[in-house]
């Protein structure tokens, strides 16, 4: 991942790991579950803005998922030059980009930014239920 690239950082996460790897193997599961239903938050939204001439990109964003994290993107050769340009002399170059589409055709950035607060409750509700189980309740 470039600098560039939206992220939605979880504290404690790193922690969470490290107690699922010695936990149940369906815990596991259930957290790249949890992270794969909250990335899947964000693509209708970047399916939406994406581009289309022929609609193979917009068909093709899709989630990838594993214990270690989520992305949203897309296997297409030219998805990353639609999203973040040519670079020409270190600087970005949308030129041939914008006289197709009037303006810079970025699809994940906002698709990402428009969906964080969504993203942070899915992942916050089901991580409470994931720690629960992990976790046992004391005497009341």
């Amino acid at each position: 991942m470039s600098s560039t690239d939206p992220k939605i950082v979880i504290e404690g996460l790193d922690e969470l790991r490290r107690a699922l790897k010695y936990a149940e193997p369906d815990l596991r599961k259930a957290l790249v579950a949890t992270l794969r239903k909250a990335a899947r938050i964000v693509v209708p939204r970047a399916k939406a803005q994406a581009p289309a001439r022929t609609g193979r990109l917009r068909r093709s964003i899709r989630v990838y998922a594993r214990q270690t994290g989520a992305a949203i993107g897309s296997p297409r050769p030219y998805a990353p030059v639609i999203e973040f340009a040519f670079r020409r002399g270190g600087k970005r170059d949308y030129s041939g980009l914008t006289a197709r589409w009037g303006k810079p055709p970025r699809y994940l950035v906002p698709a990402v930014e428009e969906s964080i607060g969504e993203v942070r409750e899915a992942v916050e509700r089901d991580l409470a239920g994931l720690l629960d189980r992990i976790i046992p309740k004391g005497p009341a």
